[in-house]
């Protein structure tokens, strides 16, 4: 398996990458504006520690890419009870996971109108994934998205 790295989004190129990870228009709106209001409604729903805040955007080696909140802890309380996990994560943790059920949801709204932006929000979502099983909580994750 290939390594995959990350590399932090500067601060102005942020508006440009959002569009790179959420495509299309979903539900009206630009897929970038409801992937990422998705990603922070699923961090809310996972923590309930978290109460807004900075994130960070970081662009994934293998075409992917995430947004972790940007959080001075080095764990939060995590549960998702649609599965039954709860544990902790470090925020960046926090934000692969959230990320992932961000891109879940866009793939899944735009399924019936558009199948190309389908794909994309899935190959994403794979290789988030991908990334995701490299990373040193990726029990933690795989637990949290099962």
């Amino acid at each position: 398996m290939t390594n995959i790295t990350r590399t932090e989004v500067p601060e102005a190129e942020r508006m440009a990458f959002l569009p790179e990870l959420f495509t299309d228009t979903i539900k009206g709106r630009p897929g970038c504006t409801y992937g990422e209001a998705a990603t922070y409604r699923m961090a809310e729903r996972l923590c309930r520690l978290y109460a807004g805040g900075q994130w960070r955007f970081y662009r994934l080696s293998n075409g992917s890419g995430y947004l972790a909140p940007d959080i001075d802890a080095e764990t939060l309380p995590v549960a998702w009870p649609g599965n039954y996990f709860e544990g902790d994560m470090s925020p960046d943790a926090l934000g692969i996971t959230a990320t992932i059920f961000a891109l879940t949801i866009c793939a899944e709204t735009v399924r019936e109108h558009n199948e190309d932006a389908e794909n994309e929000l899935s190959m994403r979502l794979y290789r988030l994934k991908e990334y995701a099983a490299q990373h040193p909580e990726s029990a933690a994750i795989g637990r949290a998205i099962d």
